[in-house]
């Protein structure tokens, strides 16, 4: 079970240091994530956005 695959990693320092990097590397896993999922936000607004501006221009243009 899980207590004993714990106590067995804890007793080995090479397995303890290797799921400490593994948890590491899963934690900046989690955090690139997140910031991709910010930043296909801050794009998909951006292009909505310029899609309204480029409509704005069109009717400023037909109204001349």
């Amino acid at each position: 079970d899980i207590d004993s695959m714990k106590a067995i990693i804890e007793a080995d320092d090479k397995l303890q240091e290797a799921m400490n990097e593994i948890h590491r590397l899963n934690l900046r896993l989690v955090q690139s994530d997140l910031r991709n999922k910010a930043l296909q936000n801050e794009n998909a607004q951006a292009v909505r956005m310029i899609k309204d501006l480029e409509k704005q221009l069109k009717k400023a243009r037909k109204e001349k």
